[in-house]
């Protein structure tokens, strides 16, 4: 596939959308009308042969997901291409002996020498992560230990005042160093603490905040979390970022609202020398 074949596949993909994409995926898979069943000798029906389309969207449909689950993204971007695109080249395949695994892969190789569109391949991250993600609910707060954390944040040496600030946008609280209080839509400091109900959220073509378990609390080590419930009430969770995700500190047992309303009554800075919050691990 040369460079001007591969950005005239961009373009027809542009405004293919997952929906739609799954939608004529499932067209081109379904049964064809008037199709006759073979018997058997002993009588059971045998399924139709299949065609050598639906034989090949099948493969390329393992094939996205397996390279969409691994965190391939281009790889499965240029799978996607194929399916979206299969009408136009089973045709020239179909009198000639091509191997699908060639195929993939030279499409693959080729795929890497032109510019992808962003749109379709943040959409792809946003479907992987998703399905990466799980929801936590447990019955009891006494499932968890009590602990605390110094908002000095674990492993840092700091000497000096923190800040806290609010999100715009939600219930989320944001408690970094004075001197790095670099926080915006995309950019949060590396080692800073978010205290919030909701994570691992879809917004703009992309997922946000997104909260890993490496310590294991919940029990979801290996997933991604968006929001923990527990004795029915969804909780605020503490986490520290590592400058690509969050990592669960724990569920908070504080009051947070009042913590902040305390801080900031008197301080138009939001600062404050130290403090610790409780916890649960």
């Amino acid at each position: 596939m040369s460079s001007e074949e591969g950005e005239k596949l961009a373009s027809q993909m542009k405004d293919l959308s997952q929906d739609e994409f799954n939608k004529r995926f499932s067209e081109l898979l379904g049964k064809q009308s008037g199709e006759s069943e073979k018997t058997t000798k002993k009588g059971s029906k045998e399924p139709p042969k299949k065609s050598l389309k639906e034989e090949w969207l099948e493969k390329l449909n393992v094939e996205y997901e397996y390279y969409k689950k691994n965190g391939d993204y281009d790889e499965a971007y240029t799978i996607l291409s194929l399916i979206a695109n299969i009408e136009s080249d089973i045709t020239d395949f179909e009198n000639e002996e091509v191997d699908f695994d060639e195929w993939v892969e030279q499409s693959i190789r080729d795929g890497n020498a032109y510019a992808k569109d962003e749109t379709i391949l943040n959409g792809i991250k946003v479907e992987a992560i998703k399905d990466k993600t799980e929801s936590v609910n447990l019955e009891s707060m006494d499932m968890l230990k009590s602990s605390e954390i110094d908002l000095s944040m674990a492993g840092s040496d700091f000497d000096g005042d923190l800040m806290i600030r609010r999100s715009p946008y939600g219930k989320s609280y944001y408690i970094v160093r004075e001197y790095d209080d670099n926080i915006d839509w995309g950019t949060k400091p590396v080692d800073s603490l978010r205290i919030s109900d909701h994570w691992t959220f879809e917004s703009r073509n992309a997922m946000h905040t997104l909260l890993t378990d490496p310590k294991n609390i919940l029990g979801k080590k290996g997933k991604y979390i968006d929001n923990v419930v527990i004795e029915g009430k969804k909780q605020m969770l503490v986490a520290q970022f590592n400058g690509d995700e969050y990592e669960l500190v724990g569920v908070l047992d504080d009051d947070i609202h009042e913590f902040y309303n305390e801080i900031t009554w008197d301080d138009e800075d939001n600062t404050f020398e130290s403090h610790k919050l409780k916890i649960r691990i």
